[in-house]
């Protein structure tokens, strides 16, 4: 089984994401022996081995699975998940090429004499193409037969690492119980029913009296009220690097109710989440700023990270924040006619839509974010800078 190499943006923690930061300070080691909190500290002594994956393995295809692969299927796997065979139909192509020919013809302002000689020429170079032997049927003739008895080996399950862009194999028991052991947790809860439907009829109902009030034009109607839309679907990409290999949990967002609108709502909040003392933009930014920090004898530069930052975003409090930014920001008010409660009352919808299916199951997220959402990155974005402004920002003269 195979799942899909892309993954959506679910708002995990990273610097450059653009999405949340990653705070770092310079703390005194003796105020740091063990901290609570997950931290990377960096001194040049330092290496970081926990999470060593001790298989053996090629670095783009990690076999984590019973099943010993023959030496053709470790080859085709090491092409990677994106790879595609090149198109092969090369009577087809030269048929299309005839006739793009003969569409930019009729544009030319030739004369038939003139657009007649160009016609005989282009079919005695395509009549010759014809007739050679298409390089990519021969070239890849043996690829889907390497490949056949993989995707037809209901042991296992192929999906991207969660990091290193590489190829992993999994027995689909180990597989399917790191999902079940995710999916345990209190924050999610098993639904009855498909709230699908009924959430798409919400959000164009809404939608369509924005557009009736002027506040949305009929394009951005268009462009956000969703249509056939489908339940978002979990899924899970192993953390090779770590040890016991768990699974980052992932839920592809796209098609459902509440994509489109959370697209549109992100470009109208980006503005103001950019427009923050500590924000960075990407890990080159980062690097840019402390280029010249010096690090006194008895002091560490330390980061913090978040464990699981989606489902644990207060959503009540951060919106009364969002709210009161919008209100004290005008740097968004040229990209929509929307007013504040309006976005607010939209952004609200949004984070309503976090639940998800996993096979047959429908599970609702009870706690922060929608995992796979386009908003939620911005969401955890403002709980990260109401944090460092109360934590960092106000107390930035204070002794640690």
């Amino acid at each position: 089984m195979l799942l899909p190499s892309g993954k959506p943006d679910e708002g995990r923690v990273s610097v450059g994401s653009g999405a949340i930061k990653l705070q770092t300070q310079i703390v005194p080691t003796s105020a740091h022996s063990k901290p609570d909190l997950t931290t990377s500290q960096h001194p040049a002594r330092r290496t970081i081995s926990d999470g060593v994956n001790h298989h053996s393995n090629t670095k783009s295809v990690v076999n984590l699975s019973s099943r010993i692969l023959t030496k053709d299927e470790k080859d085709t796997l090491e092409l990677g998940l994106n790879f595609a065979i090149p198109f092969q139909r090369h009577q087809q192509l030269i048929i299309e090429a005839g006739i793009n020919i003969e569409i930019c013809l009729q544009d030319f302002e030739i004369n038939d004499n003139a657009k007649n000689q160009i016609r005989s020429g282009v079919a005695r170079i395509l009549n010759k193409e014809k007739n050679k032997p298409d390089p990519n049927k021969i070239k890849y003739a043996d690829l889907t037969k390497k490949l056949s008895s993989l995707k037809h080996d209901p042991s296992i399950i192929i999906v991207p690492a969660d990091k290193g862009n590489a190829t992993v194999i999994m027995d689909k028991d180990d597989y399917n119980s790191k999902v079940i052991e995710l999916l345990s947790d209190p924050t999610y809860q098993v639904l009855n029913y498909d709230p699908t439907h009924r959430l798409e009829q919400k959000i164009k109902t809404l939608c369509k009296n924005l557009q009736k009030l002027k506040h949305i034009s009929e394009n951005e109607y268009k462009s956000i009220a969703p249509s056939n839309t489908k339940c978002p679907n979990f899924y899970g990409l192993p953390k090779i690097h770590k040890r016991n290999v768990p699974l980052r949990p992932i839920v592809d967002f796209r098609n459902s109710p509440a994509y489109k609108l959370s697209f549109f709502l992100n470009k109208i909040l980006k503005p103001i989440t950019n427009n923050f003392p500590t924000k960075l933009n990407n890990s080159y930014e980062f690097a840019t700023e402390i280029k010249n920090l010096i690090v006194p004898d008895d002091y560490e530069l330390v980061s913090f990270d978040v464990t699981s930052l989606c489902t644990k975003v207060p959503i009540s409090d951060i919106l009364e924040y969002i709210e009161e930014r919008l209100q004290n920001e005008n740097n968004w008010k040229n990209l929509t006619k929307l007013n504040s409660k309006e976005i607010i009352k939209l952004i609200t919808l949004c984070m309503n839509s976090n639940y998800f299916q996993w096979k047959t199951t429908i599970f609702k997220q009870t706690e922060g974010t929608p995992m796979g959402s386009p908003l939620s990155p911005a969401v955890a974005e403002f709980f990260l800078q109401k944090l460092e402004w109360q934590i960092i920002i106000k107390n930035q003269k204070k002794k640690l």
